[in-house]
């Protein structure tokens, strides 16, 4: 096993916790934009 494996998957885990973040905060921003479009076309 590579000495540096340890912090690959350190490095890893926190690309994924961030990506994570991001694609939450496009998905309310998504639902948003499609529950008031919901709302104006009523």
């Amino acid at each position: 096993m590579p000495p540096q494996g340890g912090k690959a998957h350190l490095l890893s885990a926190d690309i994924h916790g961030s990506f994570d973040q991001d694609t939450h905060l496009m998905w309310e921003k998504w639902v948003f934009r499609r529950h008031r479009r919901a709302i104006l076309e009523r």
